[in-house]
């Protein structure tokens, strides 16, 4: 349980409320506490609504307490919302109230999952404004959890200011909410079983229905149906499919039982090669057509089937049917046997007529026989002509005796020739097949002339029409002599829909038609009654294949009837739509129900312009609504007009197009705003900031952009990680986003840096207002994820256009005052001042001049030697970085140190430091020098990185030093901050054997008597406590106990800055075990330092 106490009480109030509470709350609990838990625990035996549980839960918490005003909350995780579902008293007018999940007190109860108290509800800085908010007072707030995820929550408020809810009561109400929240979940269980009974039921009806559709269905075809299952690998068959191939009905056949017992075995191979092709995804469906001789005939089958997948596309089962087509082949092959005996007649006619004596009768009688002769021939021409237009493959003759070659139009369409009227069949060949197929065509065409193959099948690429291939499929004419008078057959162009039976019917009504125009016999009948049938069983196929080609389309399909005014829509439109299927509507129907209010006025303007232009094409983009919500389709159509321009039929599809408006919509979106926090970013900015300057260069008024900086958020983000990083930056934008509502254009720029750009302020007195809000955003410590962190940000502020008309001027100037108020400290603000930030630009500039030192080879390694105190000789030495600037000359550690911090360049540089001394120390150890030390400083930010010490270790292994001649240095400051995670670190490090030293001791935060529980080896005392030693021993009392309490913990001391003989011998005399200062020697290059170390090792 936490509370948040925002008043502070006389001391007298907390007395008399406690002397009252001490004195009534036994009666209390016995009471009303018993009687109330009684009354949860009678609910969890009982089936109630969840309204009912939540009634209770608030009627019997205000009783527990005796406080009249109580509410009960549930959260919506989907939506982010908090929604009032019961209240009491003075907030019963909350009930329904959805507020926003992420705010309130609700919010911290459910991100801690504790009960919460507010001393002072009215007063509380992150109430809600309604006016009833006024009047409370002590205000408790109590989780209600199911499954330790917290679902809701149920709170108490007191008008009465003297009211106060102690521990105690929010102990018993923490108990009163567990078993609440256990009725609270029993309720929900039994409502969203009630709903399931009732779904299964629904669904149960509408199976049953459709299985007895179904049943009909199957029962009234005449196609055998087939249905196979992968995982059980068994053959579900119909009583007609068992009928159709004589297998025996009823039983379970695997798959390869079933294919044996219908498929002839020489037709296997063909059979499989199909199936795997579809199963691969590389046909729509798989069809086969195969000859079957049984003992009352032959017989010819169409198997046909259509593979399921699921949710991976793996295929887990194949519906299909098998349909006897032993009439239409029977009529094909009738059809084209009929054909040549047509054209055989069509020979010895012409003959006849040719022999026939040339009196003036008979040449009367020829004339007008050839008259009826030519008016047949041409209406059996034109009848020929357009079924040819109308079929899909091309259609070719080429009579051997005058070598011409006739193509139909389809012909020509397919390979992009010009109309002509006859071609030579050397011409074509020139002119359509590609030279790298012609000696494959030739090939093809001479085996079939001598015979060697019944039919003649060849396929081609086409010379004029890059990237399509033919199909070419022909048979020979011969005449009785058996010698070969013509060649006919068909074009296919194989990269477009397969349309055999579709031809087949064209090529077989053709033929009737020429067959009924020569003769009126009773087979003349027959034929056309014959042709009937053969169109009828071409219709159901056509019939078929619309079907399956609509219900395996994602898209909708939709029919409307102008004359009737009735519109169709498919099963897939129905499911957009959301309502049920095989619904007949009218379209104003329809143009009421399902379109988007806004749409309505556009899409009945673009369907006028339509009609208008007698247009046949439509397409739109609109929104529909549906009971799931707004969804976004597209529409298009093809409208038939009547001989009077009125259209009389549209038909077209619907397809949803919902994910890829979101997707667009989301894409806009970030385009101009920041992903993470919500804010502009730097591209919507940069327009708004131009445009701010132009306005405010011609209103003549002045605009203000604030830069802001986030103080060590690195140290955050390697802190606690990336993702806490993150709900950080959220918060910022958050509250940035207030800020902007005042009139600003908040912008996350990149990384850890904001702006906020005001389009007009008054004067000076107003942008400081602005900017005092930014400071108090930062002003206290924040609570994220359970975590306490204390952010500051650091605000530059330009006022302009102040002699400046560009957006990169105005940027310049608000990082100049930026960084000064970053050089003045944490959580600082600075207004731009032309001649102060002159020092601010030569900080900037060192900063770019530090970035490029390394390049430079601008750093140095000084060494200053360590002197053990008893013996005078040098123990070891400390490793001191200087900087000699190119630009600059040398710049002191203190000016520069800061930068390196701030921008992180220090991380970088404490490697390089770390490196070059460990390759001094194994230089020194090979000339002899085996038993000195070097020590190096560390930085907090290096620390704070994840890699730290496997950094440490893989410099020492590479350099070739033990690890225990090697001591790091840190401050007491970087020590504590971040203790847990800093100490870990270094006694991983000192497990490598590494000595760790505690540097500038006594100016910071550590404690004498927590010294032994530090992970360290060393400390160094300040030189500040050596500085004012002097002839006395006044600062013995300083000095000998942080000496004597660090030799009792087994600690060494070094002492920095002894300058003077007295000191020395004054911190000899108390203990200290090292020293080092300019009374030995200042810091010195590598070389000096192997000087002083051949000249003497003892000073």
């Amino acid at each position: 349980m936490r509370q948040y106490d925002n008043t502070e009480p006389s001391s007298k109030c907390k007395d008399r409320y406690r002397n009252i509470l001490k004195s009534n709350y036994d009666a209390i609990c016995i009471e009303t506490v018993h009687a109330s838990l009684n009354g949860i625990v009678r609910s969890l035996m009982q089936r109630q609504s969840i309204d009912d549980v939540l009634k209770q839960i608030v009627s019997s918490a205000t009783q527990l307490l005796d406080i009249s005003h109580g509410w009960i909350e549930l959260y919506d995780e989907n939506r982010k919302v908090a929604v009032t579902k019961v209240a009491m008293g003075i907030v019963a007018q909350d009930v329904g109230k959805e507020r926003n999940g992420n705010v309130g007190l609700g919010e911290i109860v459910r991100r801690t999952g504790e009960a919460i108290i507010i001393d002072d509800y009215s007063s509380w800085e992150q109430r809600f404004t309604e006016p009833h908010c006024d009047q409370m007072h002590c205000m408790v707030q109590v989780p209600l959890k199911a499954e330790d995820k917290v679902i809701g929550s149920f709170g108490l408020v007191s008008l009465d200011a003297e009211r106060k809810i102690s521990q105690d009561e929010v102990s018993l109400l923490t108990q009163f909410g567990a078993l609440a929240s256990i009725a609270l979940y029993n309720a929900q269980l039994f409502a969203a079983y009630e709903e399931e009974l009732l779904l299964r039921k629904r669904s149960e009806e509408a199976l049953a229905k459709s299985e007895e559709r179904y049943r009909l269905a199957l029962e009234a075809a005449s196609d055998g149906f087939w249905d196979y299952d992968f995982n059980k690998d068994e053959v579900f068959y119909s009583e007609r499919l068992a009928e159709l191939t004589g297998i025996a009905p009823g039983q379970k056949l695997t798959l390869d039982e079933f294919t044996r017992q219908v498929i002839p075995s020489k037709e296997l191979p063909k059979m499989y090669a199909a199936a795997q092709a579809h199963l691969e995804g590389r046909t729509p469906f798989f069809f086969f057509v195969f000859r079957w001789d049984k003992p009352t005939g032959v017989c010819w089958l169409y198997i046909r089937g259509r593979r399921q997948c699921d949710t991976n596309g793996q295929p887990v089962r194949v519906v299909g049917s098998v349909t006897d087509i032993t009439v239409s082949k029977e009529m094909e092959i009738q059809l084209r046997d009929k054909n040549v005996q047509l054209n055989t007649l069509n020979h010895e006619v012409t003959a006849l007529y040719q022999q026939v004596a040339a009196s003036e009768e008979e040449m009367r009688a020829q004339y007008e026989e050839l008259l009826t002769t030519k008016e047949a021939l041409a209406k059996s021409e034109d009848r020929y002509r357009l079924a040819i237009e109308g079929a899909n493959d091309g259609i070719w003759d080429h009579d051997f005796i005058n070598d011409r070659l006739y193509l139909s139009e389809r012909s020509r369409e397919i390979m992009k020739l010009e109309p002509r009227e006859y071609w030579t069949m050397q011409e074509f060949m020139d002119a359509v097949v590609v030279p790298e197929d012609m000696d494959k065509f030739n090939e093809v065409r001479g085996t079939y002339a001598f015979g060697e193959t019944p039919y003649f099948t060849c396929v081609h690429r086409v010379k004029t029409v890059p990237g399509v291939l033919v199909l070419v499929k022909s048979k020979l004419v011969c005449d009785e002599a058996g010698k070969p008078v013509r060649m006919a057959g068909s074009h296919t162009d194989i990269t477009a829909e397969y349309a055999k039976n579709d031809e087949l019917k064209r090529k077989n009504e053709e033929l009737v038609s020429l067959f009924s125009e020569l003769s009126a016999t009773e087979e003349e009948l027959r034929a056309q009654f014959e042709e009937l049938e053969t169109a009828r069983d071409a219709f159901m196929r056509s019939e078929e294949r619309y079907k399956l080609a609509v219900e395996g389309s994602r898209d909708g399909i939709w029919d409307w009837d102008a004359l009737k005014d009735e519109l169709y829509l498919s099963d897939r439109s129905a499911e957009i739509f959301g309502f049920y299927p095989n619904r007949v509507m009218t379209i104003a129907e329809y143009r009421n129900r399902f379109i988007y209010p806004e749409d309505r006025a556009m899409i009945m303007q673009m369907a006028e312009e339509m009609v208008k232009t007698c247009n046949t094409e439509f397409t739109c983009e609109h929104r529909v609504i549906t009971p799931r919500g707004i969804k976004w389709v597209l529409v298009r159509s093809k409208s038939l007009y009547n001989a009077c321009g009125r259209i009389i039929r549209v038909a077209g599809s619907h397809t949803d197009i919902t994910d890829r408006k979101k997707n667009e919509e989301t894409i806009s979106y970030l385009a101009y705003h920041d992903f993470l926090t919500g804010l502009f970013n730097r591209a919507a900015f940069d327009d708004k900031l131009q445009k701010t300057i132009e306005h405010c260069l011609v209103s003549s008024c002045t605009g203000m952009l604030i830069s802001i900086d986030l103080d060590n958020f690195k140290v955050i983000n390697d802190t606690y990680g990336h993702g806490f990083g993150d709900k950080v930056l959220c918060y910022v934008g958050q509250k940035l986003s207030k800020v902007a509502n005042n009139g600003a254009f908040a912008v996350r720029t990149g990384g850890d840096e904001f702006v906020l750009l005001f389009e007009q302020v008054s004067d000076r007195g107003e942008a400081e207002g602005y900017v005092n809000q930014v400071i108090q955003l930062f002003a206290k410590p924040i609570v994220l994820s359970g975590k306490l962190i204390y952010l500051t940000a650091s605000s530059g502020v330009f006022m302009f256009p102040d002699e400046v008309s560009t957006a990169d001027e105005v940027l310049k100037c608000a990082d100049l005052a930026l960084f000064r108020a970053k050089a003045q400290g944490k959580n600082q603000c600075a207004f731009f001042d032309r001649a102060i930030d002159t020092v601010t630009k030569r900080r900037m500039r060192m900063e770019q001049s530090l970035r490029s030192a390394f390049d430079q080879n601008e750093f140095r390694l000084l060494y200053q030697p360590q002197i053990d105190a008893k013996t005078g000789e040098i123990y070891g030495f400390e490793a001191l970085i200087r900087w000699n600037s190119r630009e600059y000359g040398f710049v002191l550690p203190m000016e520069f140190i800061g930068l390196a911090e701030e921008t992180g360049l220090i991380v970088p540089i404490g490697r390089w430091v770390l490196r070059e001394a460990c390759q001094f120390l194994s230089l020194l150890r090979k000339e002899g020098y085996c038993d000195l030390s070097i020590s190096v400083n560390v930085s907090a930010l290096e620390l704070l990185q994840n890699d730290y010490v496997q950094v440490v270790k893989r410099i020492i292994e590479e350099e070739g030093v033990p690890a225990s001649f090697l001591g790091l240095e840190i401050t007491e400051s970087m020590l504590m901050e971040s203790y847990e995670s800093n100490r870990d670190k270094l006694e991983k490090i000192r497990q490598l054997g590494v000595a760790i030293y505690l540097d500038d001791f006594g100016t910071g935060y550590s404690s004498l008597k927590h010294l032994k529980n530090l992970p360290i080896d060393y400390i160094k005392i300040d030189k500040s406590f050596v500085a004012d030693l002097a002839d006395g021993d006044s600062d013995k009392e300083l000095i000998e106990p942080i000496l004597e309490l660090a030799r009792r913990s087994g600690i060494k001391t070094v002492v920095e800055g002894v300058e003077t003989e007295y000191q020395l011998k004054k911190l000899t005399s108390y203990g200290c075990d090292l020293v080092q200062g300019y009374y030995f020697n200042p810091p010195v290059s590598e070389d000096k330092a192997k000087s002083i170390l051949k000249e003497d090792s003892r000073l």
